[in-house]
């Protein structure tokens, strides 16, 4: 789809639009490439996050228990 518009708007001399796609399919490209790099720390973080929230939970129920 996006090479039959970007050929239809070279056929017609609309420059604007066709710059716009290029930029457009640029933009999806390099956000898709920074989010498959950024899914592995994401998940590693909540996964700190969640062995942090029970090592609290973990102390809270330990301090109840003692006192």
């Amino acid at each position: 789809m996006f090479f039959l518009e970007l050929l239809l708007c070279c056929l017609k001399n609309n420059f604007a639009r066709v710059v716009a796609l290029i930029t457009h399919s640029l933009a999806l490209i390099v956000n898709r490439r920074i989010a498959i790099e950024c899914t592995p720390a994401l998940w590693k973080m909540q996964q700190l996050d969640e062995k942090i929230n029970r090592e609290i939970t973990m102390n809270k129920k330990l301090k109840e228990y003692i006192f």
